[in-house]
């Protein structure tokens, strides 16, 4: 049985922060398809895969964040990614965390 590797895709894991839990979020770039004059599919090309990671930390103990520059480019999976977004949420009696998103 293979464990899921837990990958920080984007550099955010110190200061106080740990990976939690990490996802490729891998899909097709796009699906050209091409139909016979009796309108039946005939043909159908997909390439261009995009990668558009996320990644979830959890803090472990006092943390910060000094360093994240969103928009930061990446080469992630052989792709191209930038960080795009951030978001921390709290709540009573649990540790804070952070997702990190990126496209």
């Amino acid at each position: 049985m293979a464990l899921k590797t837990k990958t920080d895709y984007y550099g955010l894991a110190s200061s106080g922060w740990e990976v939690s839990d990490t996802s490729e979020n891998r899909s097709v770039g796009y699906v050209a398809e091409a139909q016979g004059p009796d309108g039946f599919l005939v043909a159908v090309d997909a390439d261009g895969e995009i990668v558009a990671p996320e990644v979830n930390y959890v803090a472990t103990s006092d943390a910060t964040l000094t360093s994240v520059v969103l928009g930061s480019v990446k080469t992630i999976l052989g792709k191209k990614v930038a960080l795009g977004g951030i978001t921390i949420n709290t709540s009573a009696g649990a540790a804070p965390t952070m997702t990190a998103t990126g496209s």
